[in-house]
C-alpha cells in the first residue's frame, strides 16, 4: 500500500472511531488538522506517530454530544413520509382513483422511518457485529414488502391530488428545514477552513425531494407508455 493510500485509511479508521465516539463534527476536524500538521512537519506518516488510529482516537478523551436521536427521526420520517404521500398521491392520481390508506402501508412507512436513526444509533454495533446488521435488514426489507401486501384493511380514502401536493410539500419543507440548520448533519470541518457548510453536506438534504420528483417522473412516463 502507498504512504498516501496508507495515510488516507488511517485518517478514515480515525475519523470513523470519532464519530462512534459520538464527537462533534468541528471538534473530529480540529483533531484531524492536527494530525496532518504534525505529519507535515515531522514527514512521519500518521500510523508511525500516532500507532493505531482507533486506540489513538480514544486516547484523545474528546468531548461526546448528546445523541438527538428525536430530531434524526423528526427529519427522517418527514422526508420519508413525505416522500411516501407524493408517490401514493401522484400514482393514484394518474389512474384516476383516491389514495387508500391502508395499514400496510403504514407499517411498512413506520418501518422504514425507523430504520435510518435506527442505524445511526447502533452504528458501532452494526459495524461489530454485521451479521446482526444483515439479519435486522432482513426483517425490515420483509416487513416493507410483505405488510402492503398482506394488511390491505383501508383505513381511509383521500384526493389523490391533494394527498400530491401535501407530500411534496412535506418532503421539501423538511429539506428546507435541514437545510437552514433544524437539524445539522454535523459535517467534520477543519477549524482553519472559512467556516462555512460544506457544499456536499448542504446539497445531500436535498438528495431526497430530487429522488421523488425523478421516481414520480418515471412513473408518468410508465403510465404514458402503458
Amino acid at each position: 500500500m502507498s504512504r498516501d493510500r496508507a495515510g488516507t485509511a488511517w485518517e478514515t479508521d480515525f475519523v470513523v472511531e470519532l464519530r462512534l465516539l459520538d464527537v462533534p463534527g468541528h471538534h473530529i476536524g480540529d483533531a484531524l488538522e492536527q494530525v496532518r500538521s504534525h505529519c507535515a512537519e515531522s514527514g512521519e506518516d500518521a500510523g508511525t506517530a500516532f500507532g493505531d488510529p482507533a486506540e489513538y482516537a480514544r486516547s484523545l478523551g474528546l468531548p461526546a454530544q448528546d445523541v438527538r436521536f428525536a430530531g434524526m427521526l423528526l427529519g427522517t420520517a418527514g422526508g420519508l413520509v413525505g416522500m411516501f404521500l407524493a408517490l401514493w398521491g401522484f400514482t393514484s392520481w394518474l389512474d384516476g382513483e383516491p389514495v387508500a390508506i391502508t395499514l400496510g402501508r403504514l407499517v411498512a412507512a413506520v418501518a422504514l422511518v425507523l430504520a435510518a436513526p435506527l442505524l445511526l444509533r447502533y452504528l458501532r454495533t452494526v459495524l461489530e457485529r454485521p451479521w446482526l446488521a444483515v439479519a435486522a435488514m432482513a426483517l425490515g426489507l420483509s416487513t416493507v414488502v410483505a405488510a402492503p401486501v398482506v394488511l390491505t384493511v383501508a383505513l381511509a380514502q383521500l384526493p389523490a391530488p391533494a394527498v400530491t401536493v401535501a407530500g411534496l410539500g412535506l418532503v421539501v419543507g423538511t429539506a428546507l428545514w435541514e437545510h437552514l440548520g433544524g437539524e445539522p448533519a454535523d459535517p467534520v470541518v477543519s477549524p482553519v477552513g472559512d467556516g462555512r457548510r460544506p457544499v456536499r453536506a448542504a446539497a445531500a438534504t436535498w438528495l431526497l425531494p430530487v429522488g421523488t420528483v425523478v421516481l414520480m417522473g418515471l412513473a408518468w412516463a410508465l403510465e404514458a407508455l402503458s
